[in-house]
């Protein structure tokens, strides 16, 4: 339910057109956002799931990040450790080609 607009009109705010009463089970809101108190406490539940949501995506964000830069860090270390066996194989590699040269 969009709440600024009714049947494609962007209906002006005006506070003094607008008001709620809570206290009623009827029409508790007047103006451009006539709405029964029903509506509005949905309308809240609504915006809290999608806020709840909001947040749940933060979190697997969060541990997402976390779990690449551990990745990376594994990364990292298994590059460095393969850059230090090739060089060894090189070094290797030129001794046995002096051997045979000699």
């Amino acid at each position: 339910m969009d709440l600024t607009r009714e049947e494609g009109y962007e209906a002006p705010f005006d506070p003094q057109e607008s008001f709620i009463h809570l206290d009623s089970d009827s029409i508790v809101a007047s103006g451009p956002w006539k709405m029964t108190k029903v509506q509005i406490i949905n309308e809240i539940k609504r915006c809290q799931d999608i806020w709840k949501a909001f947040e749940g995506d933060c979190l697997s964000l969060k541990a997402n990040t976390r779990a690449s830069e551990q990745d990376l860090i594994k990364f990292q270390e298994e590059y460095e450790l393969l850059s230090q066996n090739l060089l060894e194989a090189e070094n290797e590699a030129q001794a046995q080609e002096t051997t045979f040269q000699v």
